[in-house]
């Protein structure tokens, strides 16, 4: 059998990287929760950051956020805006 080097990558990273913990900015929208999908696949705890702004449907991040929630894999949501000087 003749592996690719995509193969190779993902084996290399099965084989030596540890499960990590890792934080996800905007992980309700469609890229960080593709994003948190696959890491949370490839075996890692994903905590996800996002204000839920209306730059799109505040709806479509919900319905994300509840499909990477049905995974039950090690996945936190954290509703919060990082320019909130308050906050910080």
């Amino acid at each position: 059998m003749i592996a690719t080097n995509f193969e190779l990558l993902r084996l290399a990273a099965e084989t030596y990287a540890p499960a990590m913990n890792i934080l996800v900015t905007g992980g309700a929208g469609f890229i960080g929760s593709h994003v948190c999908e696959r890491l949370l696949r490839d075996g890692h705890a994903v905590w996800a950051f996002d204000d839920l702004n209306d730059f799109y449907s505040p709806a479509i991040k919900q319905a994300n956020l509840r499909s990477l929630q049905s995974l039950a894999l090690p996945f936190t949501f954290v509703h919060g805006d990082l320019t909130d000087a308050v906050a910080g």
